[in-house]
């Protein structure tokens, strides 16, 4: 059975022969919802290539004190990392830039125990100019549909009387900033999981490694933080799961993360 590593290298090759003729590195954008091992994958595809380097968006979130300032003057809610607007695409692009000149680049690490990102920095790029750059995170090629702001709340979280700005900032985040990141990108690949609930259940178990103990065994309150977490991902991922995300390859896996089928 091809695994999803093997799927994700296929398409990036079909990318790369499809796409135009482009003076620096291949930028391709690589999404999957939370658990669904786009991580891993991509970290196998780099490994077996000195020619391909990998970002995370969720190297570039805004620290602790930038998304604070965000609470404080636009909603409360942005406070928490992960949605549009919490990200500093600035920083990424600059990012981008040196990797398309040549120049080797110092990435930003973020600790998610810390929720905070620190003075230390990695550094990519230094060998030579890579053939390929993956974008991997979970929103990546994200659009927001028109009832983004008007429809109704998805849950507990959409319901607090302060999400009607948060819902109003991130649509306007999608339509702005975050579009123009996509517009730089050469192409997409989508890893599609079967519905939100099965998204649910992958970050649930991804908690439960992440503290190196059973999903059993998980502590309740981590289960009902996991539960809350997920809420913040909610609304995007559903509209990306309904077609609202730029057009690229697209994965399909199964509620055991194994691939379904692959299609362009």
């Amino acid at each position: 059975m091809e695994t999803l590593a093997d799927s994700l290298q296929a398409c990036v090759a079909r990318v790369h022969a499809t796409a135009q003729p482009v003076a620096g590195p291949l930028l391709v954008g690589i999404s999957g919802a939370q658990g669904c091992g786009k991580s891993t994958a991509v970290q196998a595809m780099t490994a077996e290539s000195s020619g391909i380097v990998a970002l995370g968006l969720d190297d570039f979130y805004l620290t602790a004190a930038q998304r604070q300032e965000l609470g404080q003057t636009v909603c409360p809610l942005l406070e928490t990392r992960g949605p549009p607007g919490t990200h500093d695409l600035d920083l990424l692009h600059h990012v981008l830039d040196k990797l398309a000149s040549g120049s080797s680049a110092e990435v930003p690490v973020f600790s998610k125990v810390r929720d905070d990102r620190g003075a230390e920095t990695r550094s990519i790029g230094s060998k030579s100019r890579p053939e390929i750059v993956l974008l991997e995170g979970w929103m990546l090629g994200a659009m927001a549909p028109e009832d983004f702001v008007s429809g109704p709340a998805l849950n507990a979280l959409e319901q607090q009387a302060d999400a009607a700005a948060w819902r109003a900032y991130q649509y306007d985040c999608l339509n702005g900033s975050y579009q123009d990141l996509w517009d730089r990108l050469h192409g997409f690949v989508h890893i599609e999981a079967p519905d939100f609930a099965t998204v649910r259940r992958w970050r649930t178990q991804q908690e439960a490694s992440n503290l190196d103990v059973a999903e059993q065994h998980l502590p309740a309150d981590r289960v009902a933080w996991v539960e809350q977490f997920v809420q913040y991902y909610e609304r995007v991922t559903l509209a990306m799961l309904a077609g609202h995300r730029r057009q690229g390859q697209v994965i399909r896996l199964d509620e055991q993360r194994r691939v379904l089928s692959v299609s362009t």
